[in-house]
Protein backbone atom coordinates (compact mmCIF):
# COMPACT_ATOMS: atom_id res chain seq x y z
CA UNK A 1 0.00 0.00 0.00
CA UNK A 2 2.93 2.10 0.70
CA UNK A 3 4.10 1.98 -3.03
CA UNK A 4 0.49 2.95 -4.19
CA UNK A 5 0.83 5.86 -1.85
CA UNK A 6 4.16 7.51 -3.57
CA UNK A 7 3.35 6.46 -7.37
CA UNK A 8 0.02 8.94 -6.62
CA UNK A 9 2.06 11.71 -5.18
CA UNK A 10 4.54 11.20 -7.87
CA UNK A 11 0.90 11.40 -10.73
CA UNK A 12 0.10 14.28 -8.78
CA UNK A 13 3.41 16.31 -8.69
CA UNK A 14 3.86 15.53 -12.35
CA UNK A 15 0.37 16.72 -13.46
CA UNK A 16 0.52 20.25 -11.42
CA UNK A 17 3.75 20.84 -13.57
CA UNK A 18 2.50 19.79 -16.69
CA UNK A 19 -0.67 21.60 -15.79
CA UNK A 20 1.27 25.09 -15.84
CA UNK A 21 2.71 24.07 -18.93
CA UNK A 22 -0.62 23.38 -20.52
CA UNK A 23 -2.06 26.47 -19.69
CA UNK A 24 1.29 28.77 -20.50
CA UNK A 25 1.38 26.95 -24.13
CA UNK A 26 -2.12 27.35 -25.41
CA UNK A 27 -3.22 29.87 -23.02
CA UNK A 28 -6.30 27.60 -21.73
CA UNK A 29 -7.06 25.60 -18.59
CA UNK A 30 -6.79 22.25 -19.40
CA UNK A 31 -9.10 19.32 -18.13
CA UNK A 32 -8.23 17.25 -15.54
CA UNK A 33 -9.51 13.72 -15.49
CA UNK A 34 -8.00 11.00 -12.27
CA UNK A 35 -7.87 7.17 -12.71
CA UNK A 36 -6.87 4.70 -10.31
CA UNK A 37 -4.30 3.66 -12.69
CA UNK A 38 -3.50 7.13 -14.58
CA UNK A 39 -4.30 10.90 -14.52
CA UNK A 40 -5.25 12.46 -18.08
CA UNK A 41 -5.12 16.03 -18.90
CA UNK A 42 -6.30 17.83 -21.97
CA UNK A 43 -7.34 20.70 -23.93
CA UNK A 44 -7.58 22.04 -27.35
CA UNK A 45 -5.70 19.18 -29.48
CA UNK A 46 -3.69 18.18 -27.02
CA UNK A 47 -3.96 15.13 -24.71
CA UNK A 48 -1.18 13.85 -21.62
CA UNK A 49 -2.01 10.86 -20.17
CA UNK A 50 0.45 10.16 -16.93
CA UNK A 51 1.03 7.06 -15.61
CA UNK A 52 4.21 7.86 -13.69
CA UNK A 53 6.64 10.55 -13.69
CA UNK A 54 8.49 8.79 -16.14
CA UNK A 55 5.49 7.45 -17.39
CA UNK A 56 3.88 9.64 -19.63
CA UNK A 57 2.33 10.46 -22.97
CA UNK A 58 1.74 13.33 -24.97
CA UNK A 59 -0.73 12.72 -27.82
CA UNK A 60 -0.51 9.00 -28.00
CA UNK A 61 3.93 9.37 -28.02
CA UNK A 62 5.87 8.33 -25.09
CA UNK A 63 7.80 10.84 -22.67
CA UNK A 64 10.32 9.51 -20.44
CA UNK A 65 11.11 12.73 -18.29
CA UNK A 66 8.73 15.68 -17.48
CA UNK A 67 11.16 17.69 -19.83
CA UNK A 68 10.65 15.93 -22.78
CA UNK A 69 6.83 15.88 -22.63
CA UNK A 70 7.26 19.61 -22.16
CA UNK A 71 9.22 20.36 -24.71
CA UNK A 72 6.64 17.79 -27.20
CA UNK A 73 3.32 20.14 -25.54
CA UNK A 74 5.38 22.95 -26.34
CA UNK A 75 6.20 22.05 -29.82
CA UNK A 76 2.12 20.28 -30.06
CA UNK A 77 1.14 24.42 -29.07
CA UNK A 78 2.75 25.41 -32.18
CA UNK A 79 5.50 27.20 -30.07
CA UNK A 80 8.87 27.62 -32.13
CA UNK A 81 12.13 27.14 -30.59
CA UNK A 82 13.27 30.50 -29.69
CA UNK A 83 11.08 29.83 -26.19
CA UNK A 84 12.34 28.30 -23.14
CA UNK A 85 10.11 26.34 -20.36
CA UNK A 86 11.42 26.46 -17.31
Amino acid sequence: MKRQANIHFLRMLTSDELIDTLYFSTGESPLKEKSSSYTKLSVAGIEVKISHNRLIKVNGNSCRSIWEAKNMIARAAGLDGSWRLV
